[in-house]
């Protein structure tokens, strides 16, 4: 029996919260906004852009930072903000968490890793002692668009997830839409480099009209003991 539940039927409500925050008069924009770039190096659009990627901060010096191939994550990529993406191909992502004072929109994530890791090698912290944890990872199952359209196409059942080419889960995925958390608790014992992970759909729910296998979100969380405060 498939468990849907209703969800709101578009991201409208993430641009309001956005919005709120990208006003030039909020303490979250000026925190922001003194704290990761300077204003005199880039343009004003280009910071909005990158401080549209890391909304969530809040107040922390932690930031974290992802790549995906999967259009679903690629939100501010995703011109038509659909709330899922069809699965064609392996999901490939990769993740790592930054300390605010070694972070630096103008680059890719390998190079930003790098940099950090550099940067905290040259204060001579004990920086081979640093690692990233991936604790666990979400999933949304299915295309939340509508109850038809959930129904319709089909549906994750089980998956694969590969962590940097050498340790594999597989998890079998209920035929649902609410958030479903599977413990992964690896541990990446180097900074220098993002944690790569490679999700594949081995099994999939039977869609009523379409073998299309859709994914409404994955996400991985990150923990690290890179060191904080600014």
């Amino acid at each position: 029996k498939i468990d849907w539940e209703e969800y709101p039927s578009n991201d409208n409500w993430m641009e309001d919260v956005i919005k709120s925050h990208l006003d030039s008069n909020s303490v979250m924009y000026k925190l922001m906004r003194n704290t990761l770039y300077s204003l005199d190096r880039i343009k004003e659009t280009s910071f909005q852009n990158m401080y549209y990627n890391i909304i969530g901060i809040g107040d922390s010096t932690e930031i974290v930072d992802f790549n995906s191939n999967y259009a679903r994550y690629c939100y501010p990529n995703n011109k038509n903000n659909d709330l899922s993406a069809k699965y064609t191909n392996k999901i490939q992502y990769s993740i790592a968490e930054f300390n605010e004072s070694y972070y630096d929109g103008y680059y890719d994530l390998k190079t930003l890793v790098k940099r950090q890791y550099d940067k905290l090698n040259e204060e001579k912290a004990p920086v081979n002692n640093y690692y990233y944890k991936i604790p666990n990872m979400l999933i949304m199952n299915g295309n939340n668009e509508s109850k038809e359209d959930y129904e319709n196409n089909s549906r994750a059942k089980t998956i694969k997830v590969t962590i940097n080419g050498e340790k594999e889960y597989i998890f079998n995925v209920k035929d649902t839409n609410k958030v479903q958390v599977f413990d992964i608790n690896y541990t990446q014992n180097t900074i220098e480099k993002p944690v790569e992970m490679v999700v594949e759909v081995l099994e999939s729910y039977n869609g009523n009209k379409t073998n299309d296998v859709y994914i409404s979100d994955i996400q991985f969380g990150i923990t690290s003991n890179i060191p904080q405060g600014r």
